[in-house]
């Protein structure tokens, strides 16, 4: 078990968990350009395959999965877990180089006339209830109030983040809102709905077997093919869960990200990317930020698949910390109480982490992930210390405090 209290030399190059690698283009599985939406070299990674899991009857799931697009020498993203009885799980991620994306579930939907229940919903962070910030593009006249709202909660943790704006854009809109319509329309285990983030030719409503094909027959042509999608029918509810998880945070707080648009039906939520931006080469996003309060306590890696690697004590762990930029090469990682010189065990992974699999540690190229043992203590102010150099060479030198809530379960 790769657990630090304090330093471990790590090296990041690559992709990054969900959207990496610059703005370069590369064709996606129909020979269409695609640009990515993330930071990064040109490098791809293969995608990992989650599992599809049908609910328990008379339980009800919730949660998010992310579909994978393809990279240029690599996998294509596969489909998120769905979880079983409710219980939340993630999916399998796909790593992505000049173009591409990964992939990501937690929990399914109820089966048909199954009862709704509690039971086994993840423990949300606590929610915010955000607008969208002035200095970000605002939504377009023609958006449905439940995009706005999307927007205004992913730029609202990206602003305050470091990671700046991203547009909606109405055309990637109604590809996600097609996509939910087609979701919403089968039963789990149709053959139409195996995988959450495709769909099937020959079944109706179809409007594209990707994510990227889906938004080009909605009328965007600049490219992309990343996706999220949850079972809310709660965009802010959506963003939240998206943004506490461990593989799959990066395409809403990726500085590279420029486009996206959101889509909802009946138990599903929906978030296409497209165009990517250049970030500046020094761009440097950590998570939670400086100053942030109520943070969530806890994660349950259990609920993830593939699972992240668990903490010594098992779970749930500390909710996770991130810190995302290009070619980071970190060689002090350091968690305590603030005011306290005592370092918290943690779990660090990066390109180098052998307790990560071989066909999962690219997805950490420009992300490094670390995850206290043991959940963090109720409205307490933790402290973190990062060093290293990133952006070839550029020196980090990094210290920020956040403070969680109240307790919550998982």
């Amino acid at each position: 078990m790769n657990v630090s209290k304090t330093a471990i030399i790590s090296g990041l190059c690559a992709a990054t968990a969900l959207f990496g690698c610059g703005s370069d283009e590369a064709p996606d599985s129909s020979g269409n350009p695609v640009q990515s939406a993330g930071t990064g070299s040109a490098a791809g990674a293969g995608g990992g395959a989650g599992q599809l899991t049908p609910p328990r009857a008379g339980t009800a799931g919730t949660g998010v999965t992310v579909a994978g697009a393809p990279a240029p020498g690599a996998g294509t993203g596969a489909a998120g877990t769905i979880g079983r009885a409710g219980a939340p799980s993630i999916g399998g991620s796909s790593g992505i180089g000049a173009a591409g994306s990964g992939s990501i579930g937690m929990a399914g939907r109820p089966s048909r006339g199954a009862a709704a229940g509690r039971g086994g919903v993840p423990a949300n962070p606590p929610p915010v209830m955000a607008t969208n910030p002035e200095m970000c593009p605002a939504a377009p006249m023609d958006a449905t109030p439940q995009a706005a709202q999307a927007l205004a909660a992913v730029n609202t943790v990206r602003v305050a983040s470091g990671a700046g704006c991203v547009n909606l854009v109405t055309t990637i809109s109604n590809g996600a809102t097609a996509h939910c319509n087609y979701y919403a329309m089968y039963m789990r285990g149709d053959m139409c709905v195996a995988d959450p983030h495709g769909e099937v030719m020959s079944c109706a409503g179809f409007t594209g077997a990707s994510p990227g094909q889906r938004s080009k027959a909605a009328g965007y042509t600049m490219g992309g093919g990343g996706e999220v999608m949850a079972f809310f029918n709660d965009p802010q509810r959506a963003v939240d869960i998206w943004v506490n998880s461990v593989w799959h945070r990066t395409p809403i707080l990726d500085p590279s990200t420029g486009d996206l648009g959101y889509g909802a039906a009946a138990g599903c939520d929906v978030i296409d990317f497209g165009r990517g931006v250049a970030a500046p080469a020094d761009a440097l996003v950590v998570y939670p930020y400086d100053g942030q309060t109520n943070v969530a306590t806890l994660f349950n890696g259990a609920n993830e698949g593939p699972m992240p690697p668990a903490p010594t004590t098992g779970w749930p762990s500390a909710g996770p910390v991130s810190v995302h930029g290009k070619a980071l090469m970190i060689t002090e990682h350091v968690l305590t109480l603030d005011g306290d010189s005592a370092p918290i065990e943690h779990v660090w992974l990066d390109v180098n982490a052998t307790i990560v699999e071989q066909s999962m540690r690219r997805q950490l190229s420009n992300v490094n992930f670390m995850y206290a043992n043991m959940p963090f203590a109720a409205n307490t102010k933790y402290r973190v210390k990062m060093t290293g150099t990133y952006a070839n060479g550029m020196p980090l030198s990094k210290e920020w405090t956040f403070t969680t809530g109240a307790a919550r379960r998982f």
